[in-house]
C-alpha cells in the first residue's frame, strides 16, 4: 500500500503522454496494483477507473461488499447487484458497466478519450461500453499498463523473495521425498502441501513432478505413473506471497543418467548462466536469448534444442511481459524481476529444465534462489 500513490503518480503520467482523461483497468493484477483489493473471490468481476487526479474508483460486486471492509484499498468503492447479469455468464454483463459509466458521468469525462484494456475486455462488453458512452473515444492501455510495472519497487520485490522461499521449501521436500515406486501425484502433493504450511498461498501452489511426460508443454500435469529407478525427474514449483509470483524448478535422476540425459541437463544449465551474465541494465532481451543459444550450440555431445521462451517477467502474474525469446527489441532494466526457466530437449522424451528468479541490479543479475543448481 505505501508505493500505491507514487504508482497512480506513474499512472497518471502516462495517461497525460497518451491524451487519456480516464482509464478503465481491467486486468485483475492491475487492479489489484492500484488499488490494493486482492480479489477474494476470483469468479466476480471488477475493474479500476482512474479519472484525473481524483481517488480511484473500483466497481465490484456487491457481494464483496463486505469483504472490501477488511481489504486495504484506497478506492471509492461502487458495488453492483450480484444478480442481474447472470445470463452474462459471470463476465461483466450491462449492469455493471452501467454501474462503471455513472462513475465516467460523476467524473465529468464520459465525452473523453478512454484508455481500455483490449486484451482484457470481450467484444460484447466493449460494445456495451460504447453504447453507454456514445460520445466518448477509445484507446488501448494494456502496453502502457505493462511497461509501468516492469520495474518492480522494493516492497514488490521483497514479495517475490518470499514466494521464492516458499518455492524453496517446496524444491528440498521434492529432494527429499522423490524416489522410486512413489507416484508423480503423489510426490507433487507432498510438496505442495509443505509450500501450504510455509505460507504459501493456495491459489499460487503448483508442483509437478514430472518423469514420463513430454515436457515441451509448460503445464504439463504429474500423472499417476510410478517413478522408476532410472528415471529422469523434473520438479516444476510455483508458489506466490501476498499475490507476487516465483517459478522454480530443477532437474534430477533416481539412478545413472544417459548421455542424452546429462546433455539435456548439462546445456539448461549453461542457458541459465549464460542468461544471467548477459541480462543487465540496457542489454537488449533478444541479444541474451541469441546469446544463451549460443552457449548451448557450442557443448559436445548429442544434439539438443531450447524451448523458447527461455523466461519471462514476474510478479502479480506468473508469466508477465517482456519474455525471453529470440529477436525482441525490449531492454533489460535495473529493478525488472525475471524468471529464468530454460526447458531443453534432447528427444521427444528427454527433457531437462532448471528455473530460479533474477533482479536486475546496477551491478548486473542477482539471483533470489539460494538452492544449488547441481542437482544430478
Amino acid at each position: 500500500m505505501q508505493f500505491i500513490p507514487q504508482r497512480l503518480d506513474r499512472v497518471h503520467r502516462a495517461m497525460n503522454r497518451d491524451s487519456l482523461d480516464a482509464v478503465i483497468l481491467t486486468r485483475r493484477s492491475d487492479v489489484q496494483y492500484l488499488t490494493g483489493y486482492g480479489y477474494p473471490n476470483k469468479s466476480l468481476p471488477a475493474c479500476c477507473i482512474l479519472a484525473g487526479v481524483k481517488q480511484p474508483v473500483l466497481v465490484v460486486s456487491e457481494l464483496e461488499s463486505k469483504a472490501i471492509e477488511h481489504e486495504n484499498t484506497v478506492a471509492q468503492v461502487f458495488t453492483v447487484s450480484s444478480d442481474l447479469d447472470d445470463d452474462w455468464g459471470g463476465i461483466r454483463g450491462p449492469v455493471f458497466w452501467q454501474t462503471a459509466a455513472r462513475a465516467l458521468k460523476e467524473a465529468g469525462v464520459q465525452t473523453g478519450m478512454l484508455g481500455l484494456q483490449h486484451s482484457s475486455l470481450t467484444i460484447k462488453e466493449f460494445e456495451v461500453l460504447k453504447s453507454l458512452l456514445p460520445d466518448a473515444g477509445f484507446r488501448d492501455f494494456s502496453d502502457s499498463m505493462w511497461r509501468l510495472r516492469q520495474v518492480k519497487e522494493p516492497g514488490e520485490v521483497d514479495l517475490i523473495r518470499q514466494a521464492t522461499r516458499v518455492a524453496e521449501i517446496g524444491l528440498r521436500t521434492a529432494l527429499e521425498i522423490i524416489t522410486p515406486g512413489k507416484t508423480e501425484v503423489e510426490a507433487s502433493i507432498e510438496i505442495a502441501a509443505a509450500m501450504g504450511a510455509a505460507g504459501g498461498e493456495l491459489r499460487g501452489i503448483r508442483a509437478a513432478v514430472l518423469s514420463r511426460h513430454p515436457l515441451r508443454h509448460t503445464l504439463v500435469n504429474p500423472s499417476v505413473e510410478r517413478i522408476r529407478a532410472d528415471s529422469l525427474v523434473v520438479v516444476d514449483i510455483t508458489a506466490s506471497y501476498e499475490g507476487y509470483f516465483a517459478q522454480v524448478a530443477r532437474t534430477l535422476h533416481t539412478g545413472s543418467p544417459s548421455a542424452e540425459e546429462r546433455r539435456a541437463y548439462e546445456t539448461a544449465l549453461e542457458i541459465q548462466s549464460t542468461l544471467e551474465e548477459h541480462l543487465q541494465s540496457g542489454v537488449v532481451l533478444g541479444e541474451a536469448v541469441s546469446a544463451a543459444v549460443r552457449a548451448a550450440e557450442a557443448g559436445s555431445g548429442p544434439p539438443c534444442r531450447a524451448i523458447l521462451p527461455m523466461g519471462n517477467s514476474i510478479g502479480l502474474e506468473l508469466r508477465e511481459p517482456p519474455s525471453l525469446v529470440s529477436g525482441s527489441t525490449e531492454y533489460a532494466r535495473e529493478g525488472m524481476v525475471f524468471s529464468l526457466c530454460p526447458l531443453c530437449m534432447c528427444s521427444e522424451r528427454i527433457a531437462a529444465k532448471v528455473g530460479d528468479e533474477v533482479l536486475v541490479t546496477s551491478a548486473g543479475c542477482e539471483t533470489l534462489s539460494s538452492l544449488v543448481r547441481e542437482t544430478m
